[in-house]
């Protein structure tokens, strides 16, 4: 049962994140997509665009690098999606790097190393 509080975007984003996710390990073959995770797609309201935001677990992956990787894939991803998702048409593919898997680890080094002390008012 479908839930009626998630619109139809948000749906067909998840539907597209998990069916990339597939295709990327699948069919792309080029060593700068390993251990490249789709993080989420946020489809505009027509359903005409999709932005995917993507992120790796390998700590030396450069976004930039992978981000080129997945534009050159692109269109041949976009393709491979129409086997993959039920849409009349299928949305053009806009990929960025999600960094807040390294913001929360900057913060959380931050928060180790803990603050000094200031003695604010005692």
């Amino acid at each position: 049962m479908k839930n009626p509080h998630v619109s139809r975007a948000e749906r067909v984003g998840g539907e597209i994140a998990q069916a990339l996710a597939r295709l990327i390990e699948r069919e792309c073959a080029d060593p700068r997509l390993h251990l490249v995770t789709v993080t989420e797609v946020r489809m505009s309201p027509d359903l005409k665009y999709a932005r995917v935001d993507v992120s790796s677990v390998d700590p030396a992956a450069d976004g930039e690098t992978v981000i080129a990787a997945l534009a050159h894939a692109g269109s041949r991803l976009r393709r491979s999606l129409t086997s993959e998702v039920r849409l009349r048409v299928v949305p053009r593919l806009d990929f960025h790097w999600d960094d807040r898997g390294e913001r929360q680890q900057a913060l959380e080094s931050l928060i180790s190393r803990g603050l000094p002390h200031d003695g604010g008012g005692q």
